[in-house]
């Protein structure tokens, strides 16, 4: 140890540690309001309760929040102020309208077409460049997603007109 390190005591994230309370509060509330707000559709038979996914995200919340917690406690390094560009405040408002098409279109066109378009101009509007790869992306996660839900957790996808 240097000379004046004895007994520095590190301050607290505190815009991690409001971020991790966040996170916490939202997986809490998700707990709590999937009994009255998560109902069985009587036409859609599953095998998994349609609470299944709401849970796993509310799980997922609270641990992404608790780790942030001991982040946060862990101290922290002085960091640069950041600042809004507007390219990045164009991304995301681009990223949110794509968003609403996607979610206008997803019922009409089916999961997989939409997906696969969507995925793709994600790719590109974020910085993927290899055409390859965008396209293998853009194919087999919507593919997987989909048999993942059909198959394993009994849950229908809109098939839509295309698929």
């Amino acid at each position: 140890m240097a000379q004046g390190e004895i007994g520095v005591v590190k301050q607290p994230d505190w815009q991690r540690l409001a971020e991790a309370v966040v996170f916490i509060l939202i997986g809490v509330a998700i707990l709590l309001l999937i009994p009255s707000q998560v109902a069985a559709t009587p036409s859609v038979r599953t095998r998994t309760s349609p609470a299944f996914i709401p849970r796993v995200v509310a799980v997922l919340l609270i641990a992404a929040g608790v780790a942030m917690l001991v982040v946060a406690f862990a101290g922290r390094e002085k960091q640069k102020q950041a600042t809004f560009e507007r390219q990045g405040t164009m991304r995301v408002v681009a990223a949110m309208l794509l968003l609403l098409a996607y979610s206008m279109l997803f019922a009409t066109v089916g999961f997989v077409v939409t997906s696969a378009l969507f995925l793709a101009v994600f790719s590109v509007m974020f910085g993927a460049r290899s055409v390859f790869k965008i396209a293998a992306a853009a194919v087999c996660v919507p593919i997987v997603v989909w048999l993942l839900f059909e198959y394993v957790f009994r849950v229908p996808l809109p098939h839509g007109l295309l698929f």
